[in-house]
């Protein structure tokens, strides 16, 4: 039986991959500081972990490994945002969005690594976002958490592969999530100078939450990467993130951050702008 563990277990994408890699006869691990308050599930066992604690994330991996000796996957699922004017946003919440999507993972991979690298194989799934890849006013700290994620992974597939390990990342549009429902988040860090553009962000983003991704789909996904002979470095997840890339390749910064402030112009103008392919 293989060996998987998922973060952010407790809600939205993970645990939608709880439940899939569940019926599909995983042996699953899931982590969440609230984990052990999810109904029981066949083969999922529930740990309670903060990310921001290397010390918890150590005994987590330490407690997996006294039922299971090999770790054949590691969805990094789990993460936290805190959106509004870049000058705005106090640095220490901008510090704990690094802590859960940079830092808490990077911790929970060194130390899954040893066993995936004495085992000669495995496979790193990190959930991103192609928020990085368009300019998207208010999105700066959580992108930025984003940004390095890809990087890191880049260097990491780099490295592991001697040992038989591989790294991919999705990079998902708007997910209907509890995390993505917080849109009013912009008005809270978007107030005098940015209250006009943050409103517009608002509207933008209320309007366009129909064309969301489900956290179904998503895990749909990490069960197909998961589980390929050979998956890709990254996925783009939906239409809009795919176009996101590609814009992204190919447009200067400049028109990119025009058509980002066009979308904003009205709900109407929001069809053809960032909002749009946030939310496909």
């Amino acid at each position: 039986m293989k060996t998987i563990i998922v973060t952010g277990a407790s809600s939205g994408v993970g645990q939608a991959a709880v439940t899939q890699f569940s019926r599909q006869g995983f042996n699953v691990f899931g982590l969440a500081r609230h984990a052990t308050q999810q109904p029981q599930l066949p083969n999922v066992h529930m740990i309670d972990v903060d990310l921001t604690d290397a010390e918890q994330v150590k005994s987590a991996v330490a407690q997996i490994l006294t039922l299971t000796d090999h770790i054949d996957v590691l969805a990094n699922i789990a993460g936290t945002a805190v959106n509004g004017a870049i000058e705005q946003v106090p640095i220490t919440e901008a510090k704990q969005t690094f802590d859960v999507n940079v830092f808490g993972t990077l911790t929970l991979i060194q130390q899954t690594l040893p066993t995936m690298r004495r085992q000669g194989h495995g496979r790193i799934i990190t959930v991103s976002s192609m928020v990085n890849q368009v300019v998207q006013p208010f999105f700066g700290w959580y992108a930025a958490t984003k940004a390095a994620l890809d990087v890191l992974s880049d260097d990491l597939r780099a490295e592991v592969q001697q040992f038989g390990i591989q790294v991919s990342v999705l990079q998902p549009g708007g997910i209907e999530t509890p995390m993505a429902s917080q849109s009013d988040a912009f008005l809270k860090y978007g107030t005098h100078a940015y209250a006009r553009l943050a409103a517009k962000v608002h509207q933008a983003m209320t309007t366009t939450a129909t064309k969301n991704l489900t956290p179904e789909q998503v895990a749909t996904l990490i069960y197909q990467v998961a589980t390929t002979r050979k998956p890709q470095y990254y996925y783009p997840v939906g239409y809009g993130a795919r176009v996101a890339v590609i814009a992204n390749r190919l447009l200067p910064k400049r028109l990119l951050t025009k058509i980002a402030l066009g979308g904003f112009k009205s709900s109407k103008a929001v069809k053809g702008g960032a909002a749009n392919v946030l939310n496909q």
